[in-house]
C-alpha cells in the first residue's frame, strides 16, 4: 500500500489514538518489523506478509473492530477509484493506470467483496479496473470476472445515477469479449447494455459502447459476411472515435482471416484520424498492432520502426510483452544478434500480467533461435522443448476452458520446434544425444500432424488462420529435409502456408531458405498451387490443409 492509502485508511478510522498521526503509527509497526518499506518508482509503499495481514484481521475479529476498518479500507478503495474513472480513458490516462496498478491487490480484494454483497459501488471499481486491465494488456484480468459480473447483473437493480458507470463497465466487458472465442454467452450483460444504449455524455465511451453493441449482436464475426459488414459499417462511421475504436476489431478479424496485408492498410489509414488529445493508449495499442502485423509479413524494419514507438508508452501502462517480443524477433531475422538479445533479457525481466506463461514461451523461442544462429543445437532443442511445455502446468483460470492443445501458442511452439528438428544434421548434436534426439523429432513432427488434422476439423468452427498457415509451412519443412511426405505435398503445403499468411517473424520458418531448395518441377508446383488457392475463401483453405494433414496422417499409419 502507499503512504496516500494508509493515511486515508487510519485517518478515517481512529484506532490508534496514541500516535499523532496515522503514518506515525505505520513507522511503529515498521520498527516492530511487522511491515516492510519498499521504493519502488521513486514512490514509497509498505508491504505486509500475508501471515501478518491474517493475524491482524484475526485480532481486529476478536475486538469487534473488523467490520469497521473493512468500511475505512472499502471507502478509501471506492473513492480512489471514483477520481480515476473520468481520466482512465481520458488524456491523464498514464496518470491514472499509474496509480490504479499500483495498488491494484488493494483494490482487486475490496472489488470481491464488494460482489459478493451486490454493492451499488461495484459498478464504479468496475468502471475504473476494467478499462485499467484493457489498456495495460491485462486482458485475462476481464475475462476471469465475466461470470462474477453475469452474476451480479442477475440480481441488481440498477440506480438511475449509475447508469454511465454501468455503461462503461459493459462496454469494456463486451469489446474484450468480442476478442476472444465465444466459450459462453452473457445474457445479462447484453440485456443491460442494449438497455442502455450509446447515449453517454462522453464520446470515448460512446464509440466503445456502440462497438460493444455490435459486438453482443454478432454471433461470429470472422465467419459470418452480415456481422463482417456490421464491423465495416463501424470502422467507416461519421464518428471519429468510433472508426478508430472499430478499426483495430475489424483489422483483427481480416487477420485472422489471413488478409494481414489488408489489416495494415486498414490500420495505417485509420490513424490520421488520432489525435494528440486522444488517450495515450490508443495510438500506442495502433503501434503495437502494425509491429505484429509487419513482423508477421517478414517486413522486419518495419515492425522494427513501430515497436520502437511504442516502448515507451507500454513502459508507463506496464505492458511491454508484446512490444519486446516483436522487437526480439525483428532483430532476429535482420542478423542483429547482440540487440535481439538485448530485448530478450529485458523481456526476461518483464512482468505478464495477461497471462502466466504468454511472455515465456515468446522468450524462450526466442532464446532457442538465438542459440540456434550461434551453433549452440543441444542448447536451441532444449529451449524448445521447454517452450512446448510453457503453460502445461498452467492452473485452470476462472471463465476460460481448460485447453485441448490447439491453442495458437502450442501450435507455434510445435511448429518452430518441428522445423528446427527437420534441418538438424546428426553432426550438429551431441554424439550421445543423436539417437534419442532424432527419434524424439519424427514423435514430436507426428504429434503436431494429428494436431493439425484436430485444429482444421470442421467441427472447430474457429479457426486461426495464421497460426494454421504456420504449421503448414514447418510440416512443408519437414517434409523436405526429412523426405517424408511425397514431392509434390511440399509446395502444396507451402502454398497453403502462404495463402493463410503464415508468421514469418520466426527465423526457423525463412521462405526463401526452402523456396530457394525446391526442384524446378516442385518451383513450377508451388506457383500453379498459389494460383489455384488464390479465390478459395479462407474456409475452403483450412479443408486443403485438412485434407493435405489426413492424407500425410494415413501415410505415416501404414508405415508405421
Amino acid at each position: 500500500m502507499s503512504a496516500d492509502c494508509a493515511e486515508a485508511v487510519l485517518g478515517s478510522h481512529a484506532t490508534q489514538p496514541t500516535f499523532a498521526s496515522p503514518l506515525q503509527a505505520v513507522d511503529d509497526l515498521v520498527d516492530q518489523s511487522l511491515i516492510t518499506v519498499i521504493e519502488r518508482g521513486g514512490e514509497v509503499r509498505f508491504r505486509m506478509l500475508e501471515t501478518i495481514r491474517e493475524y491482524g484481521l484475526l485480532k481486529l475479529e476478536e475486538s469487534g473492530e473488523r467490520t469497521q476498518a473493512e468500511a475505512a479500507v472499502d471507502d478509501w478503495a471506492i473513492s480512489l477509484c471514483t477520481e480515476a474513472v473520468p481520466d482512465i480513458m481520458g488524456s491523464a490516462q498514464l496518470r491514472a493506470v499509474r496509480i490504479l496498478r499500483s495498488e491494484e491487490h488493494n483494490l482487486a480484494h475490496v472489488l470481491r467483496r464488494l460482489l459478493d454483497r451486490d454493492d451499488d459501488d461495484t459498478v464504479t471499481m468496475l468502471a475504473a479496473l476494467l478499462p485499467c486491465w484493457m489498456v495495460s494488456g491485462e486482458h485475462i484480468h476481464i475475462v476471469t470476472h465475466f461470470d462474477l459480473i453475469e452474476r451480479f447483473l442477475s440480481t441488481w437493480t440498477m440506480p438511475d445515477h449509475l447508469a454511465e458507470m454501468t455503461r462503461r463497465v459493459l462496454a469494456v466487458e463486451t469489446t474484450t469479449w468480442g476478442m476472444l472465442p465465444r466459450w459462453h454467452e452473457l445474457p445479462e450483460t447484453r440485456r443491460v447494455l442494449k438497455q442502455l444504449g450509446p447515449d453517454s455524455d462522453d464520446p470515448f465511451i460512446r464509440a466503445m459502447t456502440r462497438l460493444g453493441i455490435a459486438v453482443i449482436e454478432s454471433e461470429a464475426p470472422e465467419q459470418s459476411p452480415e456481422d463482417f459488414a456490421r464491423f465495416h459499417k463501424l470502422s467507416e462511421s461519421d464518428d471519429r472515435l468510433t472508426r478508430l475504436l472499430a478499426a483495430p476489431f475489424l483489422a483483427g478479424i481480416n487477420e485472422n482471416a489471413g488478409e494481414v496485408g489488408t489489416s495494415i492498410t486498414l490500420l495505417e489509414h485509420a490513424m490520421a484520424d488520432i489525435r494528440v488529445d486522444d488517450p495515450p493508449w490508443l495510438s500506442t495499442r495502433y503501434r503495437e498492432s502494425l509491429s505484429q502485423l509487419h513482423l508477421q509479413l517478414g517486413n522486419f524494419a518495419k515492425a522494427l520502426e513501430h515497436a520502437r514507438i511504442a516502448l515507451p508508452t507500454f513502459n508507463d501502462l506496464g505492458d511491454t510483452v508484446e512490444c519486446r517480443s516483436v522487437l526480439a524477433f525483428a532483430h532476429l531475422n535482420l542478423g542483429e544478434v547482440a540487440a535481439a538479445e538485448a530485448e530478450l533479457d529485458a523481456l526476461s525481466r518483464s512482468n505478464d500480467h495477461d497471462e502466466a506463461y504468454r511472455h515465456r514461451y515468446m522468450l524462450l523461442l526466442g532464446r532457442a533461435e538465438l542459440a540456434l544462429m550461434r551453433g549452440r543445437v543441444d542448447e536451441g532443442l532444449t529451449l524448445l522443448d521447454r517452450a512446448l511445455g510453457a503453460g502445461s502446468d498452467h492452473a485452470p483460470l476462472p471463465g476460460v476452458p481448460v485447453s485441448d492443445g490447439l491453442a495458437p501458442w502450442n501450435l507455434v511452439s510445435a511448429a518452430v520446434s518441428t522445423a528446427v528438428r527437420a534441418r538438424c544434421s546428426p553432426t550438429e548434436v551431441d554424439v550421445k544425444k543423436r539417437e534419442t534426439v532424432f527419434q524424439d523429432a519424427r514423435q514430436k513432427y507426428l504429434i503436431l500432424l494429428d494436431k493439425t488434422e484436430r485444429a482444421t476439423a470442421q467441427q472447430r468452427g474457429h479457426y486461426d488462420f495464421p497460426v494454421l498457415g504456420t504449421v503448414a509451412f514447418a510440416l512443408a519443412v519437414w517434409g523436405h529435409h526429412r523426405e517424408d511426405a511425397d514431392a509434390d505435398q511440399i509446395p502444396k503445403l507451402m502454398a497453403l502456408a502462404d495463402k493463410l499468411s503464415y508468421n514469418r517473424g520466426f527465423p526457423s520458418l525463412n521462405w526463401r531458405a526452402l523456396a530457394d531448395d525446391l526442384t524446378a518441377e516442385q518451383a513450377g508446383l508451388l506457383e500453379s498451387e498459389t494460383y489455384m488457392l488464390a479465390n478459395l475463401a479462407p474456409a475452403e483453405v483450412i479443408v486443403e490443409l485438412h485434407e493435405c494433414a489426413h492424407t500425410l496422417n494415413e501415410l505415416h499409419s501404414h508405415t508405421l
